[in-house]
C-alpha cells in the first residue's frame, strides 16, 4: 500500500510534535509542566524481559563463559513465552501512558514483528517517535504506515495527521485521508471525528465564492501538501522548510520571476495542531524592487482597487499599502528601509495568534526534552 521512504531527508528538516493528537487515545496527557522525573526501568528487568524470563544468576552463569547445557537451568534455555494482550498492555502501553519513552520503545519493538499485536506496536512507536521528545518524524511515519498496513485503527489514524501535515511519503490524496479517518473512527478512534470535522470545514471554505484566492487556489482553505502541490504545478520549488518557525521557504521560478523568494508560514492550533497558512510572502532584493515595484502596484491596484491604506503616495522606504481582500486576509506591499520589498497575504487571525502559538511550542519542546534528559540523570 504505502511507498518506501525516498524522502527521509526531506521529512526530517520539517521535524513535527502532534503530541495531543497523536497520542489521543493511548491515556497520555497532553503536556506536564510539573517537572516530573520519568522512571528509569530496571535494568534486571529489562535484561529479563528480553531474555525469556531467566533470572539475573541465571544470566551471569550463561555469560561467565560456560559452554556446556548443563550449567544453564533449564529456565534459562526455554522458550520465551507467547506474546499476550496482557503483556502488551502492561510492557507497552503502560510505560507510553507514563512517558516513560525509552522503556516503551523497547518493549514495543518485540511486539513489533508479532501477526496478531503487531499493528497495535507499531502504532505505539508512531505515536511515541513524534512526540516533542523525540521528533522523529521519519520514524513516526514508517511506523504508522506500517501499522496501517496491518489494520490497526491507531496506525491509520497516525497516517491520516501525517498526510495532513505533509510529512508523509504518499502523494497527498484527500479522499485516501478521508477514508483513513473514516475506518480509525468505526474502529474507536474518537479523536478521528475532529479531523474529518475539518476536513469538512476546508470544504466548505473552498466552496465559498467570497473565499480569497492566491495563483487560482484558495490557499488559506487548504493542508499544507496541497498548497505545496498547487506551487509545484505553477513550476515553483522548494528550496527550505523550517521546523522550529513552521516556515516553507520556495523559489517563485516564474511565477513571480522578479522576486527572490516566496515564504509560507504556518499556524498550529492547539486544538488539532494542523498547520494552516498564516501567511504568503514574496520577497525582493533591492534592485529587483527599483525595478519591478511600479509593475507590482500597478497590477495590484488593476486586480483589487485602491489601496485601503496607504503610507506615502510613492512606495518609497519605510512605506507600504494595504489591501483587504476577501474575509480576513489583508495585502500588504512594503518597501524595507535597505530597498528590498515583500509583497504579503495574511489571514489576519491566525497571523495575529501564530506568535503566541510559536512560543507555546517552544516552551512544551523545551519541557519534554528535559523531561527526557531527566531519565539519564
Amino acid at each position: 500500500m504505502f511507498s518506501k521512504l525516498t524522502r527521509s531527508k526531506r521529512l526530517s528538516l520539517f521535524g513535527f510534535a502532534v503530541t495531543a493528537v497523536a497520542l489521543a487515545g493511548w491515556g497520555v496527557a497532553a503536556s506536564r509542566s510539573d517537572g516530573a522525573i520519568e522512571r528509569r526501568p530496571s535494568p534486571a528487568a529489562g535484561a529479563t524481559s528480553l531474555l525469556g524470563g531467566a533470572s539475573p544468576s541465571q544470566l551471569m552463569s550463561v555469560s561467565s563463559g560456560t559452554t556446556g547445557t548443563d550449567s544453564i537451568s533449564a529456565e534459562a534455555i526455554k522458550p520465551a513465552a507467547p506474546l499476550s494482550d496482557e503483556g502488551f498492555k502492561s510492557e507497552c502501553v503502560s510505560p507510553l501512558r507514563s512517558e516513560r519513552y525509552a522503556e516503551a520503545i523497547e518493549a514495543c519493538q518485540r511486539y513489533a514483528n508479532d501477526e496478531r499485536l503487531g499493528g497495535k506496536a507499531h502504532a505505539a512507536l508512531a505515536a511515541i517517535y513524534s512526540t516533542r521528545a523525540y521528533r522523529d518524524v521519519t520514524a513516526s511515519v514508517t511506523h504508522a504506515e506500517r501499522a496501517a498496513e496491518l489494520g490497526d485503527a491507531r496506525g491509520k489514524f497516525m497516517t491520516a495527521i501525517q498526510m495532513l501535515g505533509g510529512y508523509s511519503t504518499r502523494p497527498f490524496d484527500l479522499s485516501f485521508v478521508r477514508k483513513m479517518l473514516e475506518d480509525a473512527q468505526r474502529s474507536g478512534v474518537a479523536q478521528a471525528g475532529m479531523l474529518l470535522n475539518r476536513i469538512a470545514d476546508s470544504e466548505q471554505c473552498r466552496k465559498n465564492k467570497q473565499t480569497f484566492t492566491l495563483l487560482n487556489a484558495p490557499v488559506f482553505c487548504m493542508f499544507r501538501p496541497e498548497i505545496s502541490q498547487v506551487l509545484i504545478a505553477r513550476g515553483m520549488s522548494q528550496r527550505n522548510a523550517d521546523a522550529q518557525s513552521w516556515a516553507d521557504i520556495w523559489r517563485p521560478g516564474e511565477v513571480l520571476p522578479s522576486s527572490s523568494q516566496a515564504e509560507l508560514l504556518y499556524d498550529r492550533s492547539p486544538d488539532d495542531e494542523m498547520l494552516r497558512l498564516a501567511q504568503f510572502t514574496y520577497r525582493f532584493d533591492p534592485i529587483a524592487a527599483s525595478d519591478q515595484l511600479p509593475l507590482v502596484v500597478q497590477a495590484l491596484r488593476q486586480k483589487y482597487g485602491a489601496p485601503s491604506r496607504s503610507s506615502s503616495k510613492e512606495l518609497v522606504a519605510g512605506s507600504s499599502m494595504i489591501w483587504h481582500a476577501g474575509t480576513d486576509v489583508d495585502i500588504t506591499l512594503t518597501r524595507l528601509s535597505d530597498g528590498s520589498a515583500e509583497l504579503r497575504y495574511a489571514q489576519t487571525p491566525r497571523a495575529s495568534e501564530r506568535e503566541s502559538h510559536l512560543a507555546r511550542e517552544d516552551q512544551l519542546s523545551r519541557q519534554a526534552r528535559i523531561r527526557r534528559q531527566q531519565v539519564a540523570l
